[in-house]
């Protein structure tokens, strides 16, 4: 898959991720450590370890909630990693309360990519998962 992945971008496609445990799954392998530092543009710093019920994150005129304990309404996201953009990477978002890097975001000449340290889907508002994917839209849409 990353090779195929590697493939995409230096083609000119834009590659939007997010999930849990996208760094710390990541971090064990050095090829893998290597193709997030390359072509993902992140590398993995850590993971929240407070034990609130709800954590939020804000940038870009947004504040987004998701849930962080399992319950029976939507996907709880225990582990939410904090990203350590790299190259010419920026952070996008924050997790609120920490200066923890919730998102980066990343231009180069071929591609560009976002990728975010929790699952863009457990967003728990719908109108603000379509105003982040829009926004994310436009601007991979917005040719250099």
């Amino acid at each position: 898959m990353q090779r195929i992945l590697r493939s995409y971008c230096m083609a000119g496609g834009n590659l939007f991720v997010s999930g849990s445990y996208i760094g710390s799954d990541m971090a064990n392998d050095s090829s893998d450590k290597m193709f997030c530092r390359d072509i993902l543009k992140y590398a993995y710093d850590s993971s929240l370890s407070d034990n609130k019920t709800e954590s939020s994150v804000s940038g870009n005129k947004l504040r987004c909630h998701f849930t962080r304990k399992p319950n029976k309404r939507q996907y709880a996201v225990t582990s939410p990693e904090i990203l350590m953009p790299q190259d010419t990477a920026i952070p996008i978002m924050k997790y609120d309360g920490s200066d923890g890097i919730a998102a980066i975001f990343y231009e180069g000449n071929r591609y560009r990519s976002c990728i975010m340290g929790f699952p863009f889907e457990s967003i728990s508002d719908q109108s603000t998962r379509n105003s982040l994917m829009n926004m994310l839209l436009r601007t991979f849409e917005n040719k250099h």
